[in-house]
Parts: structure tokens; C-alpha cells; sequence
């Protein structure tokens, strides 16, 4: 993982860890938090961009 990358993970964590969620949703809302800070389109699923 690049330092770029590292640098969207602390920056989703730091703003997911502000929201009123439930626990067993922070992973998954801070893997999807990272993904819209680094640019993936929203609309298209995530499988689709790694092939």
C-alpha cells in the first residue's frame, strides 16, 4: 500500500469515528469512506475497477 493510500485510510478513520454508527458498521463504512476520498465512482461497484 502506498503512502497516498494510507494517508485516504487515517483520514476516513479519523471522519468515520465522528458519525453516530453502530460498531459492526465502522470497517465497512471506513472502507467505503476511503474509497470515495480517493475518487472511485460512487456508481460503479468496486469488483469492476480491480479487473
Amino acid at each position: 500500500m502506498c503512502i497516498a493510500n494510507q494517508n485516504y485510510i487515517i483520514q476516513a478513520i479519523d471522519a468515520v469515528l465522528t458519525w453516530d454508527i453502530p460498531d459492526d458498521a465502522v470497517a465497512f463504512a471506513v472502507a467505503e469512506q476511503a474509497k470515495l476520498m480517493a475518487g472511485f465512482d460512487c456508481d460503479q461497484p468496486y469488483l469492476d475497477i480491480q479487473q
